[in-house]
């Protein structure tokens, strides 16, 4: 599909509000461009297999409400610059699921700071945040036990803050596979009892 059939497309659905665009290599940002100008009601995007997506796509969605991204693709133009987008225009956001971008880096998670709606996030294989050695959530109301998972998985972590976070027991259990960890702060977390302490000590 050319940039010109996704203008036709966007002409005649201007309304839609879930944008989901797989396994079309030829993707372009200016496909996407194309699309946001009459689109304007978007609030979730899925492009999976689309490697020539950039920032700049991003930056096109800026003048929607987004609230659910999920890009898959290896690929190497998605940067931090993606993400002071997102934190600038998405206050909303709640899902955040980018696989294999290669550009990402450790500059990335500090752009997610600001995010309070935020529940989902999944930077898996993003290797150049391969050395990140401390992360802090503190005040993200929105993480919940199933974030931890992901956490457990960055191998490089020393120092962790959930200070503020809604997680349980459930969560440090996960947690205590975690073999690095050296510092771990959880001040304000009510849901955390003498079992999780446990088992995070054990």
């Amino acid at each position: 599909i050319s940039v010109q059939g996704f203008r036709n497309i966007a002409n005649s659905c201007s309304k839609v509000m879930h944008l989901t665009i797989n396994d079309m290599p030829t993707l372009t940002d200016n496909c996407v461009k194309a699309l946001v100008e009459k689109c304007q009601s978007i609030t979730s995007v899925v492009f999976i297999g689309s490697p020539h997506i950039s920032d700049c796509a991003f930056k096109a969605l800026s003048t929607c409400d987004l609230r659910k991204i999920r890009f898959e693709a290896g690929n190497k133009r998605i940067t931090d610059a993606c993400f002071k987008f997102i934190d600038k225009n998405y206050p909303n956001i709640n899902h955040i699921y980018m696989v294999d971008c290669k550009g990402l880096t450790d500059g990335s998670l500090k752009s997610l700071s600001p995010l309070k709606q935020l529940t989902v996030l999944n930077l898996a294989n993003c290797v150049s945040c391969r050395n990140l050695n401390y992360l802090s959530l503190r005040n993200c109301e929105q993480l919940t036990d199933q974030g931890i998972e992901y956490i457990v998985n960055i191998f490089s972590l020393v120092s962790l803050d959930l200070s503020g976070t809604v997680i349980s027991n459930e969560g440090l259990i996960m947690l205590s596979r975690h073999k690095k960890l050296k510092e771990l702060s959880l001040s304000e977390c009510y849901k955390i009892t003498d079992l999780g302490i446990q088992s995070i000590c054990g």
